[in-house]
């Protein structure tokens, strides 16, 4: 055979072996990676120009932030630009094409031999070249696709996990911001009732029937009311740093203030709730689905030590000359077909072993993240309760009969019937329960944001942020 036949014939040997190679790792999994995640995938992954959103300084929809924004307009951000949300869909990508790899054939092997070869009775064996492939044992591909696919699973759900994160810390931060830009509100108003108060301290001074100690007293408490708002100022921008931060945006970002917001209160199902977070919370479907690694990691650890086939064709050049005198040049082609031995035991013990504890890990902290969800579902309850019950009473009783109380000292300390002491303890009063009214209102809706980050879902129409609803 001339060397162009003998050529064309190893590149036909080849590419058939190839083509089988090929053919056999095309795995079904694949499909259903390009065909259904992907499509998961791109819809999370919908909100589309994130760094022109951080450019710009919006929430990524193109629409400015607008006045009085109110924390659905910062989640909406953060989901769009959020840093550690487009890490987490890069990874679902990244394990998403690992499926391809998982359930495809190793590369074939391509070998040749030269020298002092064998001759044969057709003549002097010039060169021997061959190509073999393994062939897994059948269905360790399909078991080594299933773990793929099932940490694909994983990350969507860890991406689910990280999702449920910023948002609960952004509802956080803005319920930070919130208490500190209200409570900055509440000192301003206080500041002119005490400088009303002052005026009256002057005007009393003036005619005798005041005393120098009674405007150094009014003095000092506007100083250290200047000092309160000095201290909100800081936890503000503290806020609107992390704010900024969680959208992705310069820390000195310029963001609007918070909506005025109110509180309806509702009675909570705690048994329904628990449910609810046993079967919803994304840290339990992340530990669930690492179940179903597990179990696809033990198959697989009992399905390696079984022994691959190794297929081959070989293919020799021999010469036309010779000690034979029947030489004729004759080339060698043969097929090879040989098994694995997997010898060394101890390895594959060993990874079984593993993957049993890893089971067994899942499954133990499947039982360890529900039973911090259901701490977590009445951690949230007992505040929402206490602050409900606290609010209520702020705001019917403890707050009108403050606002009664200094009218009435007001008037009195005109006509000399209480002294100074007493209308500054009065103010006082005021100011602590306004105070207090806002830092509540920002409780319960930052206890409503860690329910609902357990739940994986919202709480049916119980907290509001709607700048109607004005404090009372």
């Amino acid at each position: 055979m001339d060397s162009a036949a003998r050529g064309r014939l190893w590149l036909c040997l080849a590419a058939g072996l190839m083509t089988v190679a090929g053919c056999a790792g095309r795995h079904p999994l694949a499909d259903w990676s390009d065909r259904d995640l992907a499509d998961r995938v791109r819809a999370l992954d919908a909100g589309g120009g994130v760094d022109a959103a951080v450019d710009r300084g919006d929430d990524g929809t193109g629409d400015p932030a607008p006045a009085g924004a109110g924390q659905a307009w910062y989640v909406r951000a953060a989901m769009a630009s959020n840093a550690e949300i487009r890490a987490a869909r890069q990874r679902v990508e990244r394990m998403r094409e690992r499926v391809v790899g998982a359930g495809t054939l190793a590369d074939p092997t391509a070998t040749t031999r030269f020298g002092q070869l064998a001759e044969t009775a057709a003549g002097q064996v010039d060169y021997m070249v061959g190509v073999q492939q393994s062939l897994p044992f059948p269905g360790t591909l399909d078991a080594r696709s299933e773990v793929a696919r099932q940490k694909v699973t994983e990350a969507l759900y860890a991406l689910e996990v990280t999702v449920a994160d910023v948002e609960a810390a952004v509802r956080g931060a803005y319920w930070s911001m919130y208490a500190a830009t209200h409570e900055a509100a509440v000192l301003g108003q206080n500041r002119e009732l005490l400088l009303q108060i002052e005026s009256s301290v002057r005007s009393r001074l003036r005619v005798g029937d005041a005393g120098q100690d009674d405007l150094l007293r009014v003095s000092r408490r506007l100083a250290a009311l200047e000092n309160q708002v000095a201290g909100l100022g800081q936890r503000q921008r503290t806020a609107g740093a992390m704010l900024n931060r969680l959208m992705s945006r310069g820390p000195g970002s310029t963001l609007p203030e918070p909506a005025v917001a109110g509180w309806e209160a509702a009675e909570l199902d705690r048994d329904g709730l628990v449910g609810r977070a046993m079967r919803g919370n994304p840290q339990v479907r992340m530990a669930q689905a690492r179940v179903g690694t597990a179990h696809r990691e033990l198959k697989l650890a009992r399905i390696e030590p079984l022994p691959d086939v190794v297929v081959g064709v070989q293919y020799g050049a021999v010469r036309a000359s010779g000690l034979s005198p029947v030489a004729d040049g004759t080339d060698q082609i043969a097929a090879t077909v040989g098994v694995t031995i997997p010898l060394w035991t101890e390895k594959y013990a060993a990874a079984e072993r593993e993957a049993l504890r890893g089971t067994g890990e899942a499954i133990a902290q499947v039982r360890a993240v529900q039973d911090r969800a259901a701490f977590e579902v009445d951690d949230a309850l007992a505040r929402i309760e206490s602050h409900q019950d606290v609010l209520a009473r702020v705001q019917e009783k403890m707050m009108p009969e403050s606002r009664q109380t200094i009218r009435l000292a007001l008037t009195a300390y005109e006509a000399d019937d209480v002294d100074l002491l007493q209308l500054l303890d009065d103010w006082q009063s005021l100011l602590d329960d306004q105070v207090h009214e806002a830092r509540i209102v920002a409780a319960l809706h930052r206890a409503m944001a860690d329910l609902e980050k357990t739940l994986g879902g919202p709480v049916e129409a119980t907290a509001t942020d709607d700048p109607a609803m004005e404090l009372r």
